[in-house]
């Protein structure tokens, strides 16, 4: 059956080629997208992946399809894949196989706060994200985004906000070179302080003449 296959080549009558490229084209922290190559005379695609020492059958595909996105996965976990073509004779027979091994990638922050503190300040809190460390905060700034930055802690203070606007921010999780999902959006709007009014002008002394 296909649940019991493992990834080894059998000779079959039909000539049957092997899959020889294999490649992960997209990931999230919950989903890794996979493609490969068509095969010649392959009427299924079995999809496998290793574990507990292992390979296990994620799914057989119609030998039209040379992609599939893989759900369900945990965040920052490495997998390793293998992909082969079958065909049916007296039973099921399977070509060459390739494998590939892709991590998937780090979750968004699962909660994210911004509040202004004064009037040219914003406070910027979020939840911690499993495997992430260091976290890359994001200011609107002139219509696009600007990095200000990383830091270890959950919290950020920025500075220089203009008054009496409102300005948005974002945050992502950070692993060596691979960066996570954003966060969602969140404003802030500093508040507005008006200008000091010029100091009152000093009223003349009257000078009192004294006759001679």
């Amino acid at each position: 059956s296909y649940a019991e296959a493992a990834p080894v080549s059998v000779k079959a009558r039909t000539t049957l080629g092997a899959v020889t490229t294999l490649k992960a084209t997209a990931y999230t922290s919950k989903s890794i997208t996979l493609s490969w190559n068509a095969v010649n005379n392959a009427q299924k695609y079995q999809l496998l992946y290793y574990t507990g020492g292992a390979w296990k059958l994620i799914k057989a595909l119609d030998a039209g399809v040379t992609s599939y996105k893989v759900t369900g996965l945990k965040a920052a976990t490495k997998y390793t894949f293998a992909v082969r073509p079958a065909v049916q004779e007296s039973k099921w027979i399977y070509g060459g196989y390739k494998t590939v091994t892709q991590a998937s990638g780090l979750a968004k922050p699962a909660t994210f706060k911004v509040s202004a503190t004064n009037a040219s300040q914003a406070k910027l809190t979020w939840s911690k994200v499993s495997f992430a460390q260091a976290y890359e905060v994001f200011q609107y700034i002139g219509g696009k985004w600007v990095s200000k930055g990383t830091t270890k802690n959950t919290t950020a203070t920025l500075s220089g906000l203009p008054s009496g606007t409102t300005t948005y921010f974002k945050v992502r999780a950070v692993n060596g070179k691979k960066k996570g999902a954003f966060s969602k959006v969140k404003s802030a709007t500093a508040k507005y302080v008006p200008a000091p009014a010029p100091a009152p002008a000093p009223t003349p002394t009257k000078v009192v003449e004294k006759d001679a």
